[in-house]
């Protein structure tokens, strides 16, 4: 009876089957578990085993399975049946215990007809089990979850047959480390836990998603990262809760499996990956997740101040006079100090020679690992970690161990790492490992944990570094008698007493109060002359400072005391190899630089005060990856990354061919790769200036690169927020008194328009054909097929929207101008013939999908920042927008933009200028755009285009349009003195867009916007 009841409820498990039918299936079977499981999983099979056994027992008990293959007489199923009355209505007496009547005897008859596995088996299979109901039971809330969780096991050791698996327990979600509840339950749980909320979303006919529960989830690193950052919610596309998820995130079901990042303060997806992942790559992209994003940031990802130091382990969080303080008096406490507590900081180090010190930085580790023991060995834990290119290292350590042999591992497995500072990096907290040689893997909870090891230009685990490197001579230097300890604390009081605390410190003398801070006083004549040298020395760079300090009263803080034993290249600037030590958060140091040391010609549109993003690839690898403009160069940030000299961000996305990853990151992000590119282009930052090869594969001559879309644009909406052209246009069509619709003084007026149709700059246009009117003057007379004969071109700016918001929520006036990114000039080519006839009722279409040209480069908010403006017509706007479209910020809330029209005809090499406009001739701004274009729910994607409207001024030469210039082909638009005239666009004509806007001394351009008219094809 045991074996029966342990039968059954692992058939139930398996097959998610009834009890009543599970029972069914196996008294078929004898019981035996896997040819029940078979059956029911492919029934065809039932036909032969029922024809192989007795059938004495009444067929009534199966008929609900066995009816799909069996005639059995009467009116069971879809069959015909061969006779019988029809069945009685329930409740008749012939369904009561008085009057049973005998059971139909036993029919033995074969199947007649098509072959049965023509027919859907999955649908056979699926109409009894609920995928969704085994998977998210526990989201579900009811209260027969812990039951249904327990169903999740079943004794394997039940079933008969060996080679029968047990695909429910192989397959099973992982509901150990799964959140049960709804997700908005999840949601809130994240919040409160202060994780980030990971969530998965599956469909049960793509075996990519069981192959996500059977190798990635059930992985013990992955589920112990999941645990330790993040709140995990899992369901199924064909469940409620998945269905609402996927229409609120509009997930395609053609996408799943896919799983997502999600901000459960702000609802946003911060990140996503889609289909099968690896258990290791995945552990990766979670890791890297943590190590970048830090919950402890609020949700528009701006930074936070660090922490103040907790501990001697922190000291490198310290401030400079901290730090100094700190030193000083652990030279005083090592007076004291015995041969446990000894470290390497006499005055050999500080004055060693180059010879020695290149030949200490050759040395092999030299504490030797012990064996790697076996997996079965008790106490046994695997640690994963990243090298610093990608490369992954696996092994087992004991519990016991110390941590400080993660140190020697590295070193021993990255030949880099003898060299080089490094450090390793937890997940989550993300933050450093403080390095220890007494604490265990156990003691900080490091079992089965994935680290990364990372470059860095500070010796943050100095003390690691120095204990491994030398820990192979503290046996001999142990042999030595005590020492005393020579303070530099008397000479640095007496500095401090004769003058203020400078602000600032030479960094050249850094390393001199450095070395002072660490000599130690030996008993050999050699040592006492050293220390004599260095005090005259420590004297001498007191003079400096103070002559230094007198000329540089508003210098800003210097960098902490460097460590002696920190190998940064010779090529890398100080402020970048101290920022991390100090916590000072990139965008801190986002100061606008005024010289490059590239060269940049007078009136480019790429000085460093600049740095526009683009896409582009060189005439000798078809590559596309991000880079900067930069003079008369492109700065490739995919060679920057790999240097990895960006920090702060997630900089891997430089090497992909559009910016969408890169702007979906967020504010935060973007002024920190700011920060960072404007120093290293600095005239002043030796970084990129003196390394002359990083140099040669980082600057690309412009004249050597093929630009492309720098973003994949999603969707494109064009809106009509000019009030000069609206005007213009209203009085041509409807009068001077019926010029503007009554809504456009209230809300800004748009169309959707066609993303696929837009191309970069260079790109040629042919001449559109479509239906025009036969008779300008009648169109009762109908339409022709033809070219059209009066194209336009229309002077326009757009911008890219990022990141997403969630379909439903709209955003607000305060977070729009975080939701955008930058801004490029746009030529959004208007046929106007073909837009005359197909205008009624519902707006332009052909006449405007053909062809609409932007400029290759983004150029960011950061950079327009400095020409903020007042718009043209005033600081307000009349009548008052309504509540959610009113911007407090309306008078600063435009942008001095100089805007310039050219046409260069066909056979001429010289362009004239028909239009000279202005982006402050814009009645909406770019965040009422895009506060409107939300205010219903439609969720923006990053990459989404909003394009602002022909720019008219109010004087004859500021019209944004040919139809405006030409007042709808009734004069001449002169082109300068070449005796040319147009109304509108010839073919051979090259239109270009230009826009800038003027600074002391430099200004701040967008680069080309210029498409050339082909004729239209046949």
């Amino acid at each position: 009876m045991a074996e029966s009841q342990e039968s059954l409820a692992a058939f139930m498990s398996i097959t998610g089957a009834e009890s009543t039918q599970a029972t069914q299936f196996l008294e078929l079977t004898n019981w035996n578990l896997g040819e029940a499981v078979s059956s029911y999983q492919f029934p065809e099979d039932l036909c032969e085993v029922l024809m192989d056994m007795a059938l004495d027992t009444p067929l009534n008990l199966c008929s609900r399975q066995v009816n799909l293959f069996m005639e059995s007489g009467g009116h069971g199923g879809n069959g015909g049946g061969n006779g019988g009355p029809p069945p009685a209505p329930f409740g008749s007496d012939i369904y009561g215990e008085a009057d049973v009547r005998a059971p139909d005897p036993s029919k033995r008859q074969r199947l007649v007809g098509g072959e049965f596995g023509a027919l859907p088996i999955r649908r056979l299979h699926n109409q009894n089990r609920d995928f969704a109901a085994e998977s998210i039971a526990a989201i579900n809330a009811v209260s027969g979850a812990a039951a249904i969780s327990n169903a999740f096991v079943p004794t394997v050791d039940a079933v008969p047959n060996n080679q029968a698996r047990d695909l429910h327990t192989l397959f099973q979600p992982p509901v150990s480390i799964m959140f049960q509840g709804t997700y908005s339950s999840a949601r809130q749980h994240a919040n409160a836990e202060r994780k980030w909320l990971l969530v998965n979303i599956q469909d049960e006919i793509v075996f990519a998603s069981h192959m996500l529960n059977r190798d990635t989830w059930s992985d013990d690193v992955v589920q112990n990262v999941v645990q330790s950052g993040f709140v995990f919610w899992q369901t199924h596309w064909a469940s409620e809760h998945g269905k609402k998820f996927c229409s609120l995130y509009q997930l395609e079901r053609e996408s799943l499996p896919v799983i997502v990042v999600i901000d459960p303060r702000s609802g946003e997806i911060v990140t996503r990956w889609m289909g099968f992942i690896e258990p290791q790559d995945l552990t990766e992209k979670l890791s890297d997740f943590c190590c970048l994003h830090s919950f402890d940031e609020p949700s528009s990802r701006s930074a936070t101040p660090a922490p103040p130091p907790q501990s001697n382990d922190s000291m490198m969080d310290a401030s400079e006079e901290d730090q100094l303080a700190a030193a000083i008096a652990a030279s005083l406490e090592q007076q004291d100090s015995n041969e446990d507590n000894y470290s390497d900081d006499d005055g050999d180090d500080a004055v060693a020679s180059d010879d020695e010190v290149k030949a200490e930085e050759k040395i092999e580790p030299a504490v030797p690992m012990p064996p790697e023991p076996a997996s079965d060995a008790p106490g046994v834990t695997r640690l994963q970690l990243r090298g610093p290119d990608g490369s992954r290292l696996v092994r087992r350590f004991l519990r016991t161990d110390p941590i400080s042999l993660l140190w020697v591992y590295v070193r021993d497995q990255i030949a880099e790492a003898r060299t080089r500072n490094f450090e390793l990096r937890m997940s989550f907290p993300p933050k450093a490992l403080e390095f220890s040689e007494t604490d265990t893997i156990a003691d900080r909870r490091l079992e089965n944990a994935a680290l990364m090891v990372q470059w860095t230009t500070v010796a943050d685990n100095c003390s690691a570094r120095l204990k491994v490197r030398h820990r192979a001579s503290q046996s001999a230097r142990s042999q030595l008698p005590p020492v005393q300890s020579l303070s530099a604390a008397p000479f640095f009081n007496l500095l401090r007493e004769q003058q203020p605390e400078p602000t600032s410190r030479p960094e050249a003398a850094a390393p001199l109060v450095d070395m002072m801070l660490r000599t130690r006083a030996a008993t050999a004549p050699k040592r006492l002359v050293t220390a004599a040298l260095v005090l005259g020395l420590w004297a001498l760079t007191g003079v400096a400072i103070m002559l230094w300090h007198t000329a540089h009263t508003d210098a800003p803080t210097s960098a902490a005391v460097p460590d002696p034993s920190a190998t940064t290249p010779s090529w890398m600037p100080t402020e970048l190899a101290s920022s991390k030590r100090r916590k000072v958060d990139s965008s801190a140091i986002n100061v606008t630089m005024s010289k490059s040391f590239v060269p940049v010609p007078e009136n480019s549109d790429f000085p460093i005060q600049n740095l526009p993003y683009g896409i582009f690839s060189t005439k000798t690898s078809e590559k596309k990856r991000v880079g900067v403009a930069i003079g008369d160069h492109v700065l490739d940030l995919s060679v920057i990354e790999a240097e990895g000299l960006f920090e702060g961000f997630d900089a891997a996305c430089f090497h992909e061919p559009a910016l969408n990853n890169f702007m979906a990151q967020g504010k935060h992000a973007w002024s920190t790769a700011r920060a960072t590119i404007q120093k290293l282009l600095s005239a002043d930052v030796p970084t990129l200036r003196d390394n002359e090869e990083l140099k040669k594969k980082a600057l690309i001559p412009m004249a050597n690169v093929i630009m492309h879309l720098p973003a994949r644009v999603g969707d494109y909406t064009d809106f009509y927020s000019s009030r000069e052209h609206a005007t213009n246009v209203g009085v041509m069509f409807r009068g001077k008194d019926n010029a503007l619709q009554p809504n456009w003084l209230h809300l800004p007026v748009g169309y959707h328009g066609r993303a696929s149709s837009i191309v970069t700059s260079g790109t040629d246009i042919h001449r559109p054909r479509g239906q025009v009117q036969a008779d300008r003057a009648d169109p009762s007379k109908g339409s022709v097929y033809s070219p059209c004969k009066i194209l336009d071109y229309e002077l326009e700016m757009a911008f890219f929207v990022v990141p997403s918001n969630p379909l439903g929520h709209p955003i607000a006036m305060d977070k729009a101008e975080d939701h955008i990114f930058g801004v490029v000039l746009m030529n959004d080519w208007s046929a106007r013939d073909i837009q005359k006839w197909e205008y009624v009722p519902l707006g332009p279409f052909g006449a405007k999908n053909f062809a609409t040209t932007i400029s290759p480069w983004v150029v960011t908010l950061a950079a327009l920042e400095p020409f903020r403006s007042v718009p043209s017509f005033g600081p307000a706007q009349d009548p008052k927008p309504l509540p959610y479209l009113d911007d407090p910020k309306y008078a600063q809330g435009s942008y001095d933009v100089k805007l310039e029209v050219a046409i260069q005809p066909e056979n001429s090499s010289k362009s004239y200028v028909i239009t000279k406009s202005n982006f402050r001739n814009m009645y909406w701004n770019m965040k009422q755009q895009l506060v409107h274009h939300t205010v219903t729910g439609c969720n923006m994607q990053p990459g989404d285009l909003l394009g602002s409207g022909t720019i008219s001024g109010q004087t004859d030469d500021s019209l944004g349009s040919m139809l405006e210039l030409s007042w709808q082909g009734t004069r001449d638009i002169a082109l300068g003195d070449s005796g040319e005239t147009r109304k509108f666009i010839k073919d051979g004509d090259i239109v270009s867009i230009r826009g800038y806007c003027q600074g002391n001394g430099y200004r701040i351009g967008f680069g080309p916007c210029d498409g050339k008219i082909l004729p239209a094809l046949p």
